[in-house]
């Protein structure tokens, strides 16, 4: 039997990163403000070192925390570049930096729409556990459902605050839109939509039947 041939170090880095960015897009904002700390860090550095920075007359020289500073406005803003002035070594350096600034930038703001997108999915599914309590639950979706709730809203007119839960098999949204076209005045009454299967103990937990006062 042979022996299967060792990952490089390259392969290691790799599998490494693709596992942390699987985590989720809080990894990958971590990646994110990684790359950028580096890269104002080395780019910094080395606008420093060679004494690049224009300096005025009279003025000192800027310290290294004064370049990096440089970078990180350019880095989070490309029009600052448009006042720089110096030499063409200076300019080439701010230029990369306000380069990987973009980049960072319209990574990070895909990944924040992606995970606003996803969590919009996510509560569009309606599978969100209910912390309403001493609500009614309603178990199912028919014609019925808006008579139903019609009458327990007049029903619970008296009362300051009241919540009915439906939980039926279709879509949040399509049954919340149903339910408002259907129902003339929920007066007091809130009226909240989740999906799932009545008869499915785990769906019964996220319309919180242990916390409703009548199904």
């Amino acid at each position: 039997m042979s022996h299967s041939r060792k990952p490089s170090i390259r392969e290691r880095l790799s599998y490494a990163f693709d596992s942390s960015l699987s985590r989720g897009p809080a990894m990958l904002i971590v990646w994110l403000g990684v790359v950028s700390l580096l890269m104002i860090v080395v780019l910094s550095a080395i606008v420093w070192l060679a004494g690049w920075v224009p300096v005025d007359e009279g003025a000192k020289p800027a310290s290294y925390l004064d370049v990096a500073w440089m970078s990180l406005m350019r880095t989070l803003d490309a029009g600052t570049m448009g006042g720089d002035a110096g030499s063409w070594s200076f300019l080439l350096s701010m230029l990369a930096v306000t380069f990987g600034g973009i980049f960072v930038i319209s990574t990070l703001i895909g990944a924040l729409s992606g995970v606003i997108d996803e969590k919009m999915a996510e509560l569009r599914k309606g599978r969100s556990r209910v912390l309403e309590k001493d609500h009614t639950l309603i178990l199912g979706w028919s014609p019925r459902v808006f008579t139903i709730v019609s009458e327990l809203a007049t029903a619970n007119e008296n009362q300051r605050r009241a919540t009915v839960v439906v939980m039926g098999p279709k879509d949040k949204v399509e049954m919340e839109d149903e339910l408002r076209e259907r129902v003339e005045d929920f007066k007091t009454t809130k009226v909240v939509c989740r999906s799932g299967n009545p008869a499915d103990m785990g769906d019964l937990e996220i319309a919180n039947v242990q916390g409703c006062k009548s199904i």
